[in-house]
């Protein structure tokens, strides 16, 4: 990702420590400013030919003023009023899951042949609108700046395995990610202009494709300030994905610890 998109997955992990709360959620918008600060670190395998695994260690925000709430990942979330538990919004946010995306890793991704030449995705504006009820997560994004037309739907279930003192939490469970044909060939296609038969980056244009992903989340409340975030996923790539001539593993691995201040 960019300097800007890069911290994509911090504040997502800021928004699920919000919407995971252990203390029982509020009915109505919170009118007083919510501001939470923290670091996030994350270790991940990438898909690519050649790739190495990447780490991270950012700053990130997250903002909330009644319905509006504001971060690195959604300059602008919408909540649109709640019912029971069903709480559905919407937003904006910037995406590239491209090759060699994210720009401020500490480990310098290595790069094989197959990239010599090639020209990386650019960043899309995305608009998303999804809702999550009680453990369930449903969300559908699309590009609204005409450089990919991808469309992503995401559904995962959150399934609470333990709870301790309303201090801890531990939970898992499944999530489904399918991308229309525009995404996966946005992102892991070879259109002709990026043919180079000299490297192997031969022209690939497939369909869509549906990638499976096991999550574990642990949440641990220090105080009444502090708390902590661990998350571990396992991906098994979409075979319209991993039979990319720019992919060579069918597999991706992230573990990721946030650690959040509120104010």
């Amino acid at each position: 990702m960019r300097p800007v998109t890069c911290v994509i997955v911090f504040s997502l992990a800021l928004m699920a420590i919000k919407s995971h709360s252990l203390e029982a959620p509020i009915s109505q918008p919170q009118e007083n400013w919510d501001i939470k600060l923290g670091a996030f670190s994350m270790s991940k395998s990438l898909p690519w030919k050649g790739a190495n695994n990447q780490a991270l260690v950012l700053p990130g925000f997250d903002i909330r003023k009644g319905n509006w709430q504001f971060s690195i990942e959604t300059p602008i979330k919408y909540h649109l009023p709640k019912s029971n538990q069903f709480h559905p919004y919407m937003a904006l946010t910037v995406r590239n899951d491209g090759y060699d995306s994210d720009t401020l890793a500490f480990t310098k991704l290595d790069t094989h042949k197959v990239f010599a030449g090639y020209d990386k995705p650019k960043d899309e504006i995305v608009a998303i609108a999804g809702f999550n009820m009680a453990s369930a997560a449903f969300e559908a994004s699309t590009d609204i700046s005409n450089h990919s037309n991808g469309v992503s739907l995401t559904a995962s279930y959150a399934y609470p395995v333990m709870q301790w003192q309303k201090r801890f939490q531990l939970s898992m469970g499944p999530a489904i990610y399918w991308h229309n044909k525009n995404y996966v060939n946005y992102y892991y296609g070879v259109s002709n202009t990026q043919v180079n038969e000299a490297v192997n980056r031969s022209f690939y244009h497939t369909q869509s494709a549906t990638n499976y992903q096991f999550f574990v989340k642990a949440q641990l409340k220090i105080d009444a300030s502090w708390m902590m975030l661990v998350n571990l996923n396992h991906t098994q790539l979409d075979n319209h994905i991993s039979d990319s001539p720019l992919i060579e593993s069918k597999y991706q691995q992230a573990v990721s610890v946030i650690i959040a201040y509120q104010l």
